[in-house]
């Protein structure tokens, strides 16, 4: 219990970094995989990505372990797996975090344009936004002209800067079955850690 207690906090400090540009998916963005290379206070980590329209799935290797996290925006929930345990932890989506337009980006905070560069091969628009929220981290975010999507996202807030950017991006067709709670996972709660944490 101890090893997976350790385990789930390190995914779970790992998702709240990497889960920012997941939030930020459009509804109608295209389909594609991608690299992810996440660079952080705590080290550069690498992983894939696959997006299809709201829905995101993405795979990292930390500490040599797997973590996967499906976002479904469509049910306003994060799936955190661990194939070690073939255990998940389900959250809640925040609000105000699914961004899907400029002009709900705009509703939660200060939105700058700050012109075209290109990334990854893609034009796109980069802006900076500075949330109403003073708990949120400030973001600079280019999103791609014509994937609808952010491929780099650099955040700045009270755990240092993170820089997320996607790379061998491959516009494709995305099995909806990635999207899904493989069949067998048994479903965890927080308060189960604890009796493993209290015996660190």
């Amino acid at each position: 219990m101890r090893r997976n207690a350790v385990s789930l906090l390190v995914m779970a400090g790992l998702f709240v970094l990497i889960l920012t540009l997941g939030f930020f998916q459009s509804a109608q963005g295209a389909e594609f995989v991608a690299d992810m290379v996440m660079k952080s206070p705590q080290g550069t980590f690498t992983g894939k990505v696959w997006v299809k329209g709201n829905k995101m799935r993405q795979e990292m290797n930390m500490m040599g372990m797997k973590h996967i996290s499906i976002i479904r925006n469509d049910k306003k929930l994060v799936w955190n797996l661990m194939p070690q345990q073939r255990a998940y932890m389900e959250m809640a989506a925040r609000p105000g975090q699914n961004f899907t337009t400029e002009e709900e980006l705009k509703e939660q905070g200060r939105l700058k344009y700050l012109g075209t560069e290109k990334v990854s091969g893609y034009k796109c628009k980069k802006y900076r936004l500075i949330p109403k929220d003073p708990s949120a981290p400030e973001s600079v975010m280019w999103i791609a002209n014509k994937l609808k999507y952010p491929i780099k996202v650099v955040s700045s807030g009270p755990m240092g800067e993170m820089e997320i950017i996607l790379k061998n991006i491959k516009r494709k067709k995305v099995s909806d079955s990635l999207f899904e709670v493989p069949a067998g996972y048994e479903k965890m709660t927080m308060p189960m850690m604890m009796p493993g944490m209290r015996g660190q």
